[in-house]
């Protein structure tokens, strides 16, 4: 009680009232202080009101902060969805393919009542970007490989074989010129058949694995190595042997090769032998192997061996994945191979079935961009990428040579 109630509380309990009563005074006193008490009380509701509301105010915007991280982070894929994952944060665009991709498979056929003896067929595909997905350009049969600054084919030869043989020798000339007949030698007459067929084709050199067919019906294996140039309306005989490790070693810049393998006493015994080998494609890379042969003589089948030999720019380019084995078969666990390009803006992975499109942007991309389906039992034998710069010019060329 304060001393404006001491008072009041005085003056009401003082003797018996005067004749006047309540005075004026009094009572003003008494309206007074019920008004004070009344603006007391609001003041402190108004108080308490905006102290809870600030605090209020300051949970809500705090609040944020104090929740825990969540794990699962958010992310775009190439299509412009969005994705969640787990770890770090990795945003990305629209993914394109600036490169263009040109394969190459082959297929194996066995002997039928058309043809008497197992042969085989080529196709060749143009890969390219379209948009933020891939896209078939062009195919067709055949063989058609960038050499240098033009395109060359690689097909089975016009021949005119003697009597009671078959021949099925490889022949390449320049998209720009005809082709022309092979040029045969008598030093044939002893094979009732020679065959050819491709391995690896690339700019520069082709490996095939040749068969011969005496007339007593012994058969003989072998694998070659041979400039692409070499194949071009060129005699038999003058290819026959093709080119050995040796000789790549110091006619090219081929030292870092031969440097790889000094200290190996198996593989520098292979390098100087005259032994068959040949570039055939493994699991996510072109391959040196060399042949080892049975002991049969009836017929003497290729038995390959892989040569630890890195094999340099001139004979394979753009020959490198760019990421693990392990994290292409997360993505797709039927994969044989894979290719990937030297932007690194695409991964090519191929199953028994089918080719794949992969973008890449600091990984693969689950969003496949393309699906071509391959045939029963095709191989790849030769893959060449356009950089961004020559993607235009080989969609031209290629369109109008497979069309």
């Amino acid at each position: 009680m304060d001393r404006h109630d001491i008072n009041i509380k005085q003056q009401m309990s003082s003797g018996p009232l005067r004749k006047e009563g309540f005075t004026q005074e009094l009572m003003h006193k008494i309206e007074k202080r019920i008004d004070q008490q009344k603006r007391q009380k609001r003041t402190w509701l108004f108080a308490i009101s905006g102290l809870c509301f600030a605090l209020f105010a300051a949970i809500f915007v705090i609040q944020p902060y104090l929740q825990p991280q969540s794990d699962s982070l958010t992310t775009i894929n190439a299509s412009g969805t969005m994705n969640a994952s787990s770890g770090s944060t990795q945003m990305m665009g629209q993914a394109e393919m600036k490169t263009a991709l040109l394969l190459a498979l082959r297929s194996d056929h066995p002997s039928d009542e058309n043809y008497p003896q197992e042969y085989s067929t080529y196709r060749t595909i143009l890969i390219a970007g379209k948009s933020n997905k891939a896209e078939q350009v062009a195919g067709g049969s055949g063989l058609l490989v960038p050499v240098g600054q033009d395109f060359w084919r690689i097909d089975n030869a016009v021949l005119e074989p003697m009597k009671d043989q078959q021949l099925e020798l490889l022949n390449a000339y320049p998209v720009k010129e005809p082709s022309a007949s092979v040029s045969l030698t008598s030093d044939l007459t002893e094979y009732s058949r020679i065959s050819e067929k491709v391995l690896f084709a690339g700019n520069q050199y082709i490996s095939i694995a040749e068969t011969k067919v005496t007339k007593d019906g012994s058969k003989n294996h072998k694998l070659k190595v041979l400039d692409i140039n070499s194949l071009e309306r060129t005699p038999y005989h003058e290819k026959e042997s093709g080119l050995s490790l040796q000789e790549l070693l110091y006619s090219s810049d081929l030292q870092r090769m031969k440097n790889a393998v000094r200290n190996n006493r198996e593989e520098s015994v292979a390098l100087n032998a005259d032994s068959s080998w040949g570039i055939a494609r493994q699991p996510g890379k072109w391959k040196a192997l060399k042949q080892m042969e049975t002991t049969s003589s009836e017929d003497r089948k290729i038995v390959l061996e892989e040569l630890k030999v890195p094999l340099p720019y001139n004979l394979v380019s753009y020959d490198v994945l760019c990421c693990s084995w392990q994290e292409i078969k997360q993505i797709q666990p039927a994969a044989v191979d894979a290719l990937s390009s030297p932007d690194k803006d695409v991964v090519v992975i191929l199953t028994q079935t089918q080719i794949i499109v992969y973008p890449y942007q600091n990984g693969i991309v689950n969003d496949p961009m393309l699906n071509i389906s391959l045939q029963e039992g095709e191989k790849l034998v030769m893959a060449h990428w356009a950089l961004p710069n020559y993607v235009e010019k080989w969609k031209v060329e290629v369109t109008e040579q497979l069309k």
